[in-house]
């Protein structure tokens, strides 16, 4: 007779509060199923939505070749190739956090109320060195991005941008400057 655990039997649920990390320990953290959020490292497998709990899976892409882009997403590198993309440490401004809660507003539910839900406020050196995609269009702040950055690993922390630029497809295309930012 076969006996089915119950969910909850496998809930994952940890988190460590955050502190400096080497890169090459944020590395296996990460490919451990760990991300950050705010003033923690956290690691679980479900999550509340619409009122329901769901299982999460952590994604990791392998990027042997992150060139190796679709056409649909090759485009939409070329067709924002007018855009100044700065990538620097990660810096709060006031600019930053009022195109934040703008961008929040697109959530029904479990909406954010600061960027500090996800992000420390030393996120430019915790756990490891966090650096931001900072997107203008004709000197008007229009996305932002942030990552940390491991040895081997880049993981993205959290992207936020205008939602009156849909044309641009912004939250995707920070997502495409991420992996090879050293490359650009």
């Amino acid at each position: 007779m076969q006996t089915h655990r119950s969910f909850l039997e496998d809930v994952i649920d940890e988190q460590i509060e955050m502190a400096p990390v080497a890169p090459t320990d944020f590395d296996n953290l990460l490919e451990s199923g760990w991300r950050l959020l705010g003033y923690a490292i956290i690691r679980h497998n479900f999550a509340a939505s619409a009122s329901r709990i769901c299982r999460t899976i952590p994604l990791r892409i392998q990027l042997d070749n992150p060139l190796a882009l679709p056409k649909s997403q090759r485009q939409l590198l070329r067709r924002n190739a007018d855009l100044d993309v700065r990538v620097g440490p990660i810096a709060i401004t006031p600019e930053k956090e009022a195109l934040f809660h703008r961008h929040a507003q697109r959530f029904q539910e479990r909406r954010p109320t600061s960027m500090f839900t996800f992000l420390h406020a030393n996120a430019y050196e915790m756990p490891t060195q966090g650096l931001e995609f900072t997107v203008f269009e004709q000197n008007r702040l229009v996305a932002c991005s942030y990552i940390h950055l491991g040895e081997r690993a880049v993981s993205g922390t959290y992207c936020f941008f205008d939602l009156d630029i849909k044309r641009r497809s912004l939250g995707l295309f920070t997502i495409l400057l991420e992996p090879n930012w050293r490359n650009n």
